[in-house]
């Protein structure tokens, strides 16, 4: 693997779920993996980073990226982490610990190379589920604390990076942002009412490009839809009318209504708020929806 190859790999990474810097690629110590930096703690008396890294273990596992905090100071490695789970992992797991094999993925895991002053704790990432391995990382209680506890920001313009990680979730519909929405659809589409978690979608009404940074968050930002109606509904293909005239649905005049219907979409469809939507929640999601009919919904 070459310094040119790792770079593509890591800045390809970085940019789809990061940000849009383009970190220097650097070379770890014994010469064999790549890292970029993501966030670091503001204390340099005790600097902490959150690095991603592609390492090669070739015949053991191929290519593989990783997130990970990393600490050049023992104690506090031990102490963040507990002396008696890192010596557990190391027991159990010594290959792993010691880096000779790629640890399990989605699974935090803690390493410590013999020949380097670097101690890490992260995740591996799964090629096939990578947000939700970035998910497992930045949501484990443990990571939280210590990005919180030792202020560790983002290398990106608007520093915090829990709350930029928030909104890569809320770009694909998890996290925070979705569970705001399953609070005020009870967890059912806003159509059908189907509650089946695996075909729901956290769709944003005003789009993500066109938000500021609390409208990419806010939960009255869009509505939990099962898949046809988001797929529909994000290229503006379909929308809502207002509110006073009982959020009806909308088609497109370039999409043959008989096409909608074979997906199960007819012009007798509109939103169902549970009952315990407020008024005032209600007019909030309107205002969005609003910015959809008149900006995305392609009448």
């Amino acid at each position: 693997m070459t310094k040119d190859e790792a770079k593509k790999t890591l800045h390809d990474f970085y940019h789809k779920y990061i940000g849009n810097k383009s970190p220097s690629v650097e070379e770890d110590e014994v010469g064999e993996s790549y890292y970029i930096n993501v966030a670091k703690s503001q204390d340099q008396s005790n600097e902490i980073t959150i690095d991603l890294w592609l390492e090669d273990f070739k015949d053991k596992g191929g290519k593989r990226l990783s997130i990970h905090l990393c600490y050049k100071n023992q104690k506090m490695y031990r102490n963040d982490f507990g002396a008696g789970i890192i010596d557990a992992f190391k027991k159990n797991y010594p290959e792993e610990y010691n880096v000779k094999i790629p640890p399990e993925n989605n699974k935090l895991c803690y390493q410590h190379n013999e020949e380097s002053k670097y101690y890490f704790a992260g995740v591996y990432i799964n090629s096939n589920d990578e947000v939700n391995s970035l998910s497992i990382f930045f949501e484990n209680e443990t990571v939280k604390s210590i990005i919180k506890g030792y202020v560790i920001v983002s290398n990106e313009k608007n520093g915090k990076i829990t709350q930029r990680f928030q909104q890569i979730l809320a770009r694909v519909g998890q996290g925070e942002y979705r569970e705001k929405l399953e609070k005020l659809w009870n967890s059912a589409c806003a159509v059908t009412g189907c509650n089946i978690r695996e075909v729901l979608r956290a769709s944003h009404a005003k789009p993500w490009k066109d938000c500021n940074e609390e409208q990419r968050l806010d939960g009255y930002n869009g509505l939990l839809l099962s898949a046809n109606y988001d797929a529909l509904f994000d290229k503006g293909l379909i929308s809502f009318s207002p509110l006073n005239d009982g959020w009806k649905i909308m088609m497109s005049s370039s999409i043959d209504i008989s096409q909608l219907e074979l997906l199960g979409i007819n012009e007798n469809d509109y939103l169902k708020p549970s009952d315990k939507q407020k008024l005032e929640e209600k007019e909030k999601i309107d205002e969005f929806l609003k910015y959809h009919r008149e900006h995305i919904f392609k009448k």
